[in-house]
């Protein structure tokens, strides 16, 4: 079991007063109508990617892409194997000399 912090505004917290509902009920209540039961999957054990993604689809924290939503990917998917084979081996072999240059792309990925 995981302990959670939350602040609860006043409002909210008079109405749980006047319910007499323990806030530990409403929140873990919340949580499983948002979130579901968990697939089925036992607490004891560790979902595999599948099961993740599956009910990451379900709650609607991903869906599949279409072609507006990333045009460039559609340029790359159009390339031949061997074009794409070329891209990723240059991208392998590229030495970035220059510290200042790889500290640069590693804080504009952050």
């Amino acid at each position: 079991m995981t302990t959670l912090t939350i602040e609860v505004p006043d409002d909210l917290m008079t109405k749980l007063i006047r319910q007499q509902r323990p806030i530990q009920e409403v929140v873990i209540n919340t949580l499983e109508n948002v979130f579901g039961d968990g697939g089925g999957i036992a607490p004891s054990t560790e979902p595999s990617t599948e099961e993740v993604i599956r009910h990451l689809y379900q709650i609607g924290f991903l869906s599949d892409l279409d072609s507006s939503d990333d045009p460039i990917a559609d340029e790359w998917d159009a390339l031949p194997d061997y074009e794409k084979q070329m891209h990723l081996q240059e991208v392998d072999e590229l030495v970035l000399m220059d510290s200042a240059l790889s500290h640069y792309i590693i804080e504009s990925r952050r």
